[in-house]
């Protein structure tokens, strides 16, 4: 079995080399930067009891939101640089959500990974990435580029984190989101395995790891 290679999303380590690959099971309508960004952090996790999960929501207040809420003018956005909350939401509506929210938390869930960090991304969203054993995203250093990446040991320091992000930052994460959107759909997923295959030495059976410098986008 040492001579396989496995492109894995969900992040459950077998023994084979493992390439992260995003988690993803469609591919959400991205309507661009120009959606207004009124909530400051969001939820939309359904399953609360994970681990991870279940200690981000022991540590910060959140408020509850219903579809009524949503659409009435709230300003969510008061929160920012106040108070360590975020609004959390499940419901049909968790796409506009999403994409009115500048973050939006995504801490690992069952699996070392989330489909709403690679949602977010589709949807032009901050995604806050919360890991625990292991840190499995793919694209090497491009999470930590265009979101927030931070261990569960870090996230009474999340909002102090947040805060202190400058408007260029926040501008610098949101172009990133833009130019590498593409990477986070089927197609570009797909494209991304067919250049590590083509990459990787004759002799990659015999190695023990996968040197990252195959790994790159480019």
């Amino acid at each position: 079995m040492s001579n396989l290679i496995v492109f894995n999303a969900g992040g459950a380590t077998t023994g084979f080399k493992q390439v992260p690959i995003p988690l993803i099971k469609g591919e959400l309508q991205y309507e661009g930067l120009k959606a207004k960004k009124d909530i400051w952090v969001s939820s939309t996790i359904v399953k609360k009891h994970f681990p991870v999960r279940k200690k981000l929501f022991e540590t910060f207040s959140y408020y509850n939101v219903t579809d009524e809420m949503l659409n009435k003018i709230t300003p969510f956005k008061v929160l920012e640089n106040v108070t360590n909350q975020f609004i959390h939401y499940q419901g049909d509506q968790f796409k506009q959500v999403i994409q009115r929210s500048t973050f939006h938390l995504c801490p690992r869930g069952f699996g070392r990974t989330s489909f709403r960090l690679y949602e977010s991304v589709q949807l032009g969203t901050i995604p806050i990435y919360i890991w625990d054993d292991v840190n499995w995203i793919p694209y090497g250093n491009l999470m930590e580029r265009l979101g927030i990446v931070i261990h569960i040991s870090q996230i009474e320091d999340l909002f102090d984190i947040l805060n202190s992000l400058s408007k260029d930052e926040l501008k610098f994460k949101f172009e990133q989101i833009k130019k590498f959107k593409h990477w986070f759909t089927y197609l570009g997923i797909t494209n991304y395995i067919l250049k590590v295959i083509k990459r990787l030495p004759p002799d990659i059976i015999l190695k023990q790891n996968i040197e990252s410098k195959y790994l790159a986008l480019y």
